[in-house]
């Protein structure tokens, strides 16, 4: 390329040029791209006065904080259960970002990032959470990761001469122990990271124990010199954090800390660089409550309890869900909600929200039925090749099947195969663009906002023998889904 410059300018540059023996577009190249450099490191994060807007309204006290925070670079980590502003304080700093200045946000699947990506601009890159490890490592394992050793991975390497049974428990406690170690910061196994098989003898416990933490020492050590061996995602995450590595971007955020490996939240806090991470403590406590943020010393932890998108009634069944089904303490439940941004304006769509696909394809049967326009939120694929393998191979057996599988043979079983046959097309034939009601379950609907939710009949309460605390967070993400109007008269589950 070259660089058209006034003819005094040039002349002096050429002599310049000839004495270190350079050529004078590569000079000039160069000396502009150094400048341009230093702009961007002296620039702040967010241009000179530009107003920030949060969810469309000026920011709030709280809020206004928060953002000063992480304009003056320092960690922000923000928690608090859902409605509390979180993502749209998130969203908001993310717009404000120059053009000039790259931000990397993380996201705990591709899927998640697939339905996060229309709220950003290109300069933040959504990066799933085992993107960066396998980029860096992948190449180093002759087999593709995987998110779940099996008992022929560990015999492959590991193999005992004992009696199958003896031989299963030993390889079944050796894949959770090798699991349990990928996610601690602990650079080698050690008993502390163990996991014994139930109900075994006290006169064997302390022989199984040794064999199973020498069989996953030895799985271990084999990893770590590559080549012919099964790993999985968080193996291959266990293996980067110990390179310690660097992310190079202007700002992290993080908008579902909950969902990410510890690991990588690790990484993150170490980086010296502005970042904002969000999560809800009431959607995987148990991964919530492993974090100690307390080792991050410059970290600013912020709790949120004030609603910004709920009215009273609506915080009421929310903070119902919370201490019923969740166990949480009043102190950790949603507050009052600000009067200042009560009205709004409608302009999203409405929901029908179910516990599972079961519930999904019978609001389905209920909306061809009463001349709805409709369309599913869900991906349904995995469903429609088994429906169409099972028409082909009719008799297959229950005991084979997965738990996926199974739940798909039970719809089958339930609804008929000709029924679907008939809805499938139907299904695959509806538009988001024209659907006046929008069917899904509680798990792809944590995605989303709608301005009015309906909960369907399938929740589970729990009275229920089979209730996990699983079931309770399906159910508390479904009545926070909605921005104006919630109905919950078809749950069973809620009895308020």
């Amino acid at each position: 390329m070259n660089i058209n410059l006034p003819d005094d300018i040039s002349n002096s540059l050429s002599e310049v040029c000839m004495e270190r023996n350079i050529d004078i577009n590569k000079f000039v190249i160069d000396l502009v791209s150094e400048e341009i450099e230093k702009f961007k490191s002296k620039s702040p994060l967010v241009v000179g006065n530009r107003e920030i807007y949060v969810a469309g309204y000026k920011p709030l006290q709280e809020q206004s904080e928060i953002i000063d925070l992480v304009k003056r670079g320092e960690p922000v980590v923000l928690s608090g259960p859902a409605g509390t502003s979180k993502t749209s304080v998130l969203t908001a700093l993310s717009l404000t970002l120059p053009s000039f200045k790259y931000g990397v946000l993380f996201t705990s699947s591709n899927e998640e990032k697939k339905h996060l990506r229309r709220k950003f601009l290109r300069n933040i890159e959504l990066v799933s959470q085992f993107s960066y490890p396998y980029r860096a490592l992948a190449s180093n394992y002759k087999e593709k990761p995987k998110f779940y050793l099996t008992t022929s991975d560990i015999e492959a390497i590991c193999y005992l001469d004992l009696k199958p049974e003896t031989k299963d428990q030993i390889y079944r406690s050796t894949i959770k122990t090798l699991e349990r170690f990928s996610r601690t910061r602990e650079p080698s196994i050690s008993s502390h990271h163990l996991v014994l098989p139930k109900f075994i003898k006290k006169d064997r416990k302390e022989r199984l124990a040794a064999l199973i933490l020498d069989t996953s020492q030895k799985y271990w050590e084999k990893i770590t010199l590559g080549g012919n061996i099964s790993v999985t995602y968080s193996i291959l995450m266990k293996l980067w954090h110990a390179t310690k590595p660097v992310i190079n971007s202007d700002i992290i955020f993080v908008d579902n800390v909950h969902n990410l490996h510890p690991l990588l939240v690790d990484i993150i806090m170490m980086q010296k660089l502005p970042k904002l991470l969000a999560y809800d403590e009431f959607m995987n406590q148990a991964e919530v409550e492993s974090i100690d943020w307390a080792q991050y010393k410059n970290a600013h932890l912020v709790q949120l309890r004030n609603s910004y998108r709920f009215d009273e009634e609506s915080i009421k069944i929310t903070n119902t869900v919370l201490k019923k089904f969740l166990k949480a303490p009043a102190a950790k439940c949603l507050k009052k909600p600000f009067k200042e941004i009560e009205e709004k304006l409608a302009c999203g769509k409405s929901a029908i929200i179910c516990y599972g696909l079961k519930g999904v394809i019978r609001e389905c049967f209920r909306a061809v039925n009463t001349g709805q326009r409709f369309h599913v939120l869900d991906c349904l694929d995995g469903f429609y090749s088994y429906l169409e393998s099972s028409i082909s191979k009719p008799n297959r057996s229950n005991d084979s099947l997965s738990y996926k599988s199974s739940l798909y043979q039970e719809i089958i079983d339930l609804f008929g195969e000709r029924s679907l046959l008939k809805l499938i097309p139907l299904i695959q034939r509806s538009s988001l663009e024209v659907a006046n009601t929008l069917i899904t379950t509680a798990k792809t609907s944590a995605y989303f906002e709608f301005d009015n939710v309906t909960l369907s009949d399938d929740f589970i309460s729990p009275s229920d023998p089979n209730y996990t605390l699983q079931d309770g967070v399906y159910l508390y993400v479904a009545v926070s889904r909605h921005r104006f109007k919630i109905n919950i008269k078809e749950c069973n589950a809620l009895n308020i």
